[in-house]
């Protein structure tokens, strides 16, 4: 190769460099969406390996979207408020201590009250799944805390945004630790007494909840406001979901759904981690056409995820003798793109009304926006399922 042929590719590469680093957000978040496949992969293999044992459990079954998607909610939140930390100088170890008691307070009042009532629709026993719940609030919300000041500060030092990152990451994690603990909660409530456990778990929950409250009361307010709207959201997506659960189930559908809803809230808890951010930094969110180009470049890069998500939900499904064929590579994409869309300009939108209505806006736009994402992916997905059994 002479010297004019390696000068047009070094010019070429450049060029391909240049124009690469214009789409820099769109491959920070492939990235972390990929690297949240992973645990994907380990959530979506548990639920095909335990699909008939989750469908004959209906308690179980309700409570998963409602507790993944609560304690995700209060763990994107913690975790937009320490980005915004340390984007103004730093975030110490105060700040995930208060996140964590505030986010416990919320917590266990929300999951008390959610879990007794969808108990009640359901006609189960409350005094089994209170507690099975509380359970996996407090384990999930422990160990998540701490991995997310790792991670953070991980990205933090690599020059990577955790605006674009974080949501996919600790979303996976958050969806594939409830499943799991979940299921050992359940089973240790339904083998031993449910009275004992309720107690001992209420009576540490009052504590810790009156200790949190005593760190910021406003910002405990808030909290327990944006989640107690997400659980309304969420127990109608858990009763839905454990109505079309066999619909899924027979389509081979059912372990992408999980997954599914993480990518597009994902991308629409990235919209909002970089609305408030852009509050913190320039005191005003994103304006329309930062908002549009944000929301495009964070769709593209969920695309190499939603690819892998239906080819994955593919296999489980050939090996489980499911009814649909690779027809669940391209519904798993279509709906993913629209999900992504749709939950970006809802947490766009919740970021720009819980400014004027002055909360707190990482109180309130990841919750909301994730719950919304959860209950638009099980009826879109239903709605798939029942298309593609109907043809």
């Amino acid at each position: 190769m002479g010297r004019r042929g390696l000068s047009s590719v070094l010019s070429f590469a450049l060029a391909a460099w240049r124009r690469l680093r214009g789409y820099r957000d769109s491959l920070e978040v492939a990235g972390g969406l990929l690297v949240g496949n992973l645990f994907d992969t380990i959530n979506m293999v548990v639920i095909s390996m335990f699909s008939n044992y989750l469908v004959g459990q209906r308690g179980l079954l309700a409570l998963y979207p409602q507790l993944s998607a609560l304690t995700g909610g209060l763990l994107l939140s913690l975790s937009s408020r320490a980005i915004s930390h340390h984007v103004l100088g730093g975030a110490g170890p105060e700040v995930y201590l208060t996140g964590l008691a505030v986010s416990a307070a919320s917590g266990i009042f929300l999951t008390t009250v959610f879990s007794t009532a969808t108990s009640i629709i359901l006609g189960l026993e409350p005094i089994m799944m209170v507690p099975a719940a509380l359970m996996t609030l407090f384990g999930v919300l422990l160990v998540l805390t701490l991995l997310t000041w790792i991670i953070i500060a991980m990205l933090l030092r690599l020059g990577v945004s955790p605006d674009n990152v974080m949501p996919a990451i600790l979303t996976s994690i958050v969806d594939m630790a409830v499943l799991i603990l979940a299921i050992v909660a359940f089973s240790m409530v339904s083998r031993m007494d449910g009275g004992i456990y309720l107690v001992a778990v209420v009576t540490f929950s009052l504590a810790l909840a009156f200790s949190a409250a005593a760190y910021d009361f406003r910002l405990t307010i808030d909290t327990t406001f944006s989640n107690f709207a997400l659980q309304i959201v969420e127990m109608i997506a858990g009763v839905l979901l454990s109505a079309t659960a066999p619909v899924l189930a027979a389509t081979g559908l059912l372990p992408v759904l999980p997954p599914l809803n993480k990518l597009a809230g994902s991308v629409a808890g990235s919209m909002a981690s970089a609305a408030t951010t852009s509050v913190s930094l320039y005191g005003h969110y994103l304006d329309l056409p930062s908002m549009i180009s944000t929301l495009f470049k964070i769709t593209v890069g969920a695309i190499p995820s939603a690819l892998y998500i239906g080819v994955i939900g593919y296999v489980l499904a050939s090996a489980g003798g499911g009814s649909v064929g690779p027809q669940i590579v391209f519904a798993t994409l279509l709906v993913s793109i629209v999900l992504s869309i749709l939950g970006s300009l809802i947490a766009w939108l919740l970021v720009v009304v819980s400014i004027r209505a002055g909360l707190d806006p990482d109180a309130v736009s990841m919750p909301l926006a994730t719950s919304l994402v959860d209950l638009l992916g099980v009826v879109f997905l239903s709605v798939v399922a029942w298309i593609l059994l109907s043809t």
